[in-house]
């Protein structure tokens, strides 16, 4: 029987770039066939390329909501392809935010392309919308997290990440302003790659055409595999129309989910995100004398190959896989 919990990881909105993937696309067979077929859905009901965008382009910008929102969801789904291409099936799945898109395909709940154009459709929602803003990462700032300082400058808690560290979700103005204070006392922070105020109450407006696409009959079916929830932190027995909206404008705490998790035993988390940014966030989420494991396998500064590698070995190792 299985020793290891083995948990798939996916990331959202602010962790993708240009060439994500790029060396899978170049040499693994599976996951290029994923990409392929996710880009006949672009050119479909986008009449764009996601290929193109993602490998045909120089520059370095890659923040267009229309594509990135739905580019994420493509490249996880074809983590997924690659991870069944080598035998390896989740026990648990967790998404975080835009991520349970994709957690959403592995667990059964709907298909590959109906999550890809439920994401577009989610995408040009809120393009439609207008809405203006952004997120900001904050690293060991327990005390403003305590104080709730970002309070101050009318931004919202969209996240905790792990302990000392959390994103808030605001107007540009309102995250210069709160930006500039934490600049001043020299405390880590980091915007995200993103435009529009996720996790928060200003979203709401702009997931009203969304809102009523999920109402015309998607088919969602209660999941195969057990689903973490990133709103609740706790397992869901089956998903109605208006949830899919709820992850990416409600509060999430990584590591609430993460500390849920661990209370089940040892676990092997597999990031199957674009950047390892969850696979980040778990690292400082579980405690020192945990006996789980965590692998990133994509991320900006390349070695996917090598981080697959890696994967199979641990999968394939007795000792820490099977008793």
């Amino acid at each position: 029987m299985k020793k290891y919990k083995v948990v798939f990881l996916f990331s959202g909105q602010g962790s993708q770039y240009r060439n994500m993937g790029k060396s899978l696309f170049m040499n693994h067979a599976v996951f290029r066939s994923s990409m392929e077929e996710s880009d006949l859905i672009f050119q479909k009901y986008l009449n764009r390329s996601l290929v193109h965008e993602l490998y045909g382009k120089d520059d370095s910008d890659f923040d267009e909501l229309l594509i990135t929102h739905p580019a994420i969801v493509a490249i996880e789904i074809a983590m997924i392809e690659v991870m069944k291409s080598y035998n390896i099936f989740p026990d648990y799945v967790f998404g975080q935010s835009l991520g349970e898109f994709a957690a959403g395909v592995a667990s059964g709940i709907w298909s590959v392309s109906t999550a890809i154009k439920a994401a577009m459709e989610q995408a040009k929602s809120l393009t439609r919308s207008n809405l203006e803003g952004g997120m900001l990462t904050v690293i060991n700032a327990e005390t403003h997290h305590q104080l709730k300082i970002y309070e101050q400058y009318n931004l919202y808690l969209a996240i905790d990440n792990f302990k000392g560290s959390y994103t808030v979700s605001g107007t540009t103005a309102n995250l210069d302003q709160y930006q500039k204070i934490l600049k001043e006392e020299e405390i880590i922070h980091k915007r995200i790659a993103v435009t529009v105020p996720f996790h928060s109450p200003l979203l709401k407006e702009g997931l009203h055409d969304f809102s009523y696409y999920m109402q015309q009959g998607i088919d969602l079916v209660p999941p195969k595999t057990h689903y973490l929830s990133g709103v609740t932190s706790d397992l869901l027995k089956e998903i109605d129309a208006e949830y899919y909206s709820q992850v990416v404008s409600s509060y999430s705490s990584h590591s609430k989910t993460i500390d849920f998790l661990e209370q089940l035993g040892p676990c092997f988390y597999i990031d199957l995100g674009p950047s390892g940014t969850s696979a980040t966030f778990t690292k400082y989420s579980i405690l020192k004398t945990s006996e789980s494991s965590i692998q990133p396998i994509l991320s900006p500064f390349g070695n996917e190959l090598k981080q697959l590698e890696k994967v199979k070995s641990l999968i394939s190792n007795h000792s820490s896989y099977v008793i």
